[in-house]
């Protein structure tokens, strides 16, 4: 995992909660209620340009911060092969 990737969204959670959060700590622990959770993930989508999929939006599914961090990391990517498939079929 790319550690920027990890860095960035510790902030954003760190923002939202007010305190440090270790790597392995799990997302259920902090705190957060369903709003909160809802929230957090649509800045994340914002900051990275990304779009969770409905079926892993669940607080209970994700984890901890590291797991989350891979995830936004998959989602990031793969976003950015699927836009720069589409490009490339453009100049075709």
């Amino acid at each position: 995992m790319d550690e920027d990737f990890f860095k960035d969204l510790q902030g954003i959670l760190e923002k939202k909660i007010g305190r440090y959060i270790k790597k392995e700590e799990k997302i259920t622990d902090l705190g957060l209620d369903s709003v909160e959770f809802i929230e957090f993930i649509v800045q994340l989508e914002n900051y990275f340009e990304i779009e969770f999929p409905v079926e892993k939006m669940d607080l209970t599914l994700i984890g901890n911060l590291d797991e989350l961090a891979i995830l936004v990391e998959e989602l990031y990517y793969r976003k950015r092969l699927k836009d720069n498939d589409r490009d490339k079929n453009k100049t075709i």
